[in-house]
């Protein structure tokens, strides 16, 4: 019995000794929402013709995301509004069989859309109060960057 309580709580240790590899609430925080990858997605978010599917996102993975986007904004910023003027809709894939986390970003205007945290916001035109792009957090890189057009 004392052996049976020893190795439970061991287990329950190791499981909680390391919360930043667990996955992140979808109202992650006041700027960014996270959906779940769906088949409906597939025309709008092609991964470079990998397969795809859903997956969860670490606190680290958040880090990464965030230090990601605020380069690809730094080496735009002549583009696009400043940084903090958006809200962000996040959705993460993970590619088969390479195992790489591909998120697909699209940025809104804070403020413009009220239900940016129900549903992921399509939008013609906007100009840059609008962009996409996709963050790969296995290679550290961001491409497929595409602003909106003011019309």
């Amino acid at each position: 019995m004392k052996i049976q309580y020893v190795f439970i709580s061991c287990f329950v240790l190791l499981l909680n000794c390391d919360q930043t590899n667990k996955p992140v609430n979808h109202n992650y925080s006041d700027t960014i929402q996270l959906f779940e990858y769906s088949e409906k997605l597939t025309g709008v978010y092609n991964a470079r013709n990998k397969s795809i599917s859903a997956t969860g996102l670490t606190n680290q993975d958040m880090e990464d995301i965030e230090t990601l986007l605020r380069r690809m904004h730094q080496e735009h910023s002549n583009k696009l509004l400043p940084f903090d003027e958006y809200t962000f809709q996040y959705v993460p894939t993970i590619t088969q069989p390479y195992q790489e986390k591909l998120i697909w970003v699209n940025a809104l205007c804070s403020g413009q859309e009220d239900d940016w945290r129900e549903k992921i916001i399509f939008v013609e035109g906007g100009g840059n109060c609008y962009f996409k792009v996709d963050v790969n957090l296995g290679t550290g890189d961001y491409y497929k960057l595409v602003i909106n057009d003011d019309k």
